[in-house]
């Protein structure tokens, strides 16, 4: 199913009823406000002195309290990946996923676009980093996650953006079925397992198939987290991928 995005004005002209489950509302100084997504607002960048500079937009996502139960938590990445054992390969896996937001570069159209990305999402409210990223990483993958390990953070645009997404990877057994299930709203099309010396092969030579800019930055967080001896064998296939390539 292709999704297509409209402005609210328009959507409330043909569907008034949907104001109900809107869930943004307009601020007094000309942003929005959602209780589960967080505030856009403007303001003016100011000199030491007060004197304004430039005027801009902010975007301070929900949950940004830290709590008795740990951090702020706005949202959470997750890297689930299980190891083969015959050939010590690291696969992860990956979901596709519409993302009717993303603009296509090159018909300049809204609603095409497939992503394929890592799972994430944001936190629900009194959730820590953990479960936020078990609950999504589970949903998107219906696989039971373990072994759940903070590796970084990850702000989308440090510009507009006042706080960061945590980043974590998680185990699983591929053999073993999850309990949980993606969000209805959500159009995940399909979930797969990707070697990760492919995953750097795909990104070397068609860099554009992989777009998401949290995903990218959770895969270096990840990269840098693997032990020395397990990054070696994905850095020896990964070469091997690369001469088999060049035919030598």
């Amino acid at each position: 199913m292709n999704m297509v995005v409209r402005s609210i004005d328009d959507v409330l002209r043909t569907h008034p009823q949907f104001e109900k489950d809107l869930g943004w509302k307009r601020r007094e100084d000309g942003g929005l406000e959602n209780p589960k997504y967080g505030v856009v607002k403007t303001g003016v960048v100011c000199k030491p002195d007060g004197a304004p500079i430039y005027a801009q937009w902010f975007y301070d996502e929900a949950n940004m309290m830290s709590t008795e139960r740990g951090p702020a938590v706005t949202g959470a990445v997750t890297v689930p990946y299980f190891i083969k054992p015959k050939d010590g390969l690291v696969y992860l896996a990956m979901v596709k996923q519409g993302r009717p937001a993303v603009i296509d570069g090159k018909t300049g159209e809204r609603g095409e676009m497939v992503s394929t990305e890592l799972p994430r999402g944001f936190a629900n409210k009194g959730e820590n980093g953990v479960e936020t990223a078990l609950r999504e990483g589970g949903e998107e993958t219906r696989k039971n996650l373990q072994d759940v390990k903070y590796i970084g953070v990850s702000v989308a645009n440090t510009t507009f953006f006042g706080a960061g997404v945590q980043i974590y990877s998680a185990r699983f057994d591929p053999a073993i079925e999850g309990s949980l299930k993606p969000d209805a709203k959500e159009q995940i099309l399909k979930m797969d397992y990707v070697a990760l010396p492919d995953l750097l092969m795909a990104l070397r030579e068609t860099p554009e198939n992989i777009y998401c800019g949290f995903t990218k930055g959770a895969l270096m967080d990840f990269i840098a987290s693997l032990p020395p001896e397990v990054m070696l064998k994905q850095m020896i296939a990964f070469y091997e991928l690369e001469m088999k390539k060049d035919g030598k």
